[in-house]
């Protein structure tokens, strides 16, 4: 949740930090955790369980149902976007 909150808002990742921690451009790495959060999470039986646990108790009933429906793909989305850039 917190990552998609950070693509949502533009929120500037620093590219020295990740190629230090990485040994990747930007690019790279966001669609090698693409490739990660699809085949880690996407192949839950619900996106809630693939989630940590602690966000089931932070969001509202109708929070949960629009994660459970649409943070995953939303994620990638935005992911996408900057491995395109």
């Amino acid at each position: 949740m917190m990552l998609y909150l950070c693509l949502r808002i533009i929120f500037p990742f620093n590219n020295d930090i990740i190629k230090l921690s990485t040994d990747k451009d930007n690019s790279e790495y966001f669609k090698e955790l693409i490739v990660y959060i699809e085949k880690t999470i996407k192949n839950k039986n619900s996106t809630l369980e693939g989630l940590d646990e602690g966000l089931n108790k932070v969001l509202d009933p109708k929070q949960k149902e629009w994660a459970k429906n649409n943070l995953l793909q939303q994620l990638i989305f935005e992911l996408k976007i900057r491995s395109e850039v």
